[in-house]
């Protein structure tokens, strides 16, 4: 059985890290699914790598936490602080990581979806991609399952509309958002406007997705 926390920990932990078919990178949808955004190098740093050991779910809640508290502590009238040097683990019980571990799983399902689906929102991977993204899930160890789980994502036709139903509380959806922006990394114009459109239909205040940003070290959308 697959476990999907601990695999969405792994994509999202080998950030800044190119994928390449021989000598040449591919600076394409299929490289960012496993690669990760560049900013993602920048937040599993300190605690949270620290966080991260705990899975993808945890360190994408530690940082949509950090998001909120930004936010909130904005509506309160201080200034929000610059990008954090670590992360805080988000209270149990605050909605940002469920404390049941099937609902853990469910989450850690949805956001790899949004992973694939961000990083398909300039185009398609190609057989030349896939090829290169199951070489490089094997450097990775992943599993057959997993790797068959990825390449399952892979395969479905590009929509947005599953992950935003999805996102049904304004945590999940910084979640979403979050893992959205790791995929992605550095965007394109189609990754730019894809951002802008997926933080339209989650909802989610302007400073809360400028705080994102600022955390993985990213560009604005």
């Amino acid at each position: 059985m697959v476990n999907l926390n601990a695999l969405l920990g792994q994509l999202i932990g080998t950030g800044g890290q190119a994928l390449k078919k021989g000598s040449r990178v591919l600076d394409t949808p299929g490289k960012k699914i496993l690669a990760g955004g560049a900013g993602a190098a920048l937040l599993f740093t300190g605690t949270g790598r620290e966080v991260l050991k705990y899975g993808g779910v945890a360190a994408l809640g530690a940082l949509a936490y950090q998001a909120w508290k930004n936010h909130n502590t904005a509506k309160d009238g201080e200034e929000a602080p610059a990008a954090p040097q670590s992360l805080t683990p988000p209270p149990a019980g605050s909605g940002f990581v469920p404390q049941d571990e099937g609902a853990r799983e469910s989450l850690a399902k949805l956001l790899i979806a949004a992973m694939v689906t961000a990083a398909k929102s300039d185009g398609t991977v190609d057989e030349e991609e896939q090829q290169a993204i199951l070489n490089h899930s094997e450097a990775l160890q992943l599993t057959p399952e997993e790797q068959s789980l990825l390449f399952e994502e892979m395969g479905k036709p590009f929509d947005m509309e599953p992950v935003v139903k999805a996102a049904t509380t304004p945590e999940i959806a910084t979640e979403v958002y979050a893992v959205s922006v790791v995929a992605i990394g550095t965007p394109s114009t189609a990754e730019r406007a894809y951002l802008k459109m997926l933080a339209k239909r989650l909802q989610l205040p302007d400073d809360v997705v400028a705080s994102l940003h600022r955390t993985l070290g990213a560009q604005p959308a």
